[in-house]
């Protein structure tokens, strides 16, 4: 698999990747893959498909929305979950929506 300088490079920036070896970035950098999502489209959803991989926002953002009120804004090099949004959504309300910068 080809890994994409610029891809490594960037995790290398954040925690937790920074912290890994630089080969294992290497590798993660081999295995990523790319998604754009227009602003307003619906990512995640609490009690949809499983999440079978991990998402690291590279530009733009992620609103999380409970019962449509934004509890977190996750920028740049944030994750795909967040433990305030496990904590105070109730069952199947949780949403991830893509947003613009």
């Amino acid at each position: 698999m080809t890994v994409a300088p610029d891809i490594v490079e960037f995790l290398r920036r954040y925690p937790p990747f920074n912290e890994l070896d630089p080969m294992a970035v290497e590798h993660l950098g081999s295995a990523v893959e790319i998604e754009f999502h227009p602003a307003g489209e619906i990512i995640f959803s609490q009690g949809g498909q499983p999440m079978e991989f991990l998402r690291v926002i590279r530009a733009g953002a992620v609103e999380v929305l409970n019962d449509g009120q934004v509890l977190d804004l996750m920028g740049q090099a944030r994750c795909s979950a967040t433990r305030r949004c496990s904590r105070a959504c109730r069952p199947g309300s949780r949403r991830g929506r893509s947003r613009t910068p």
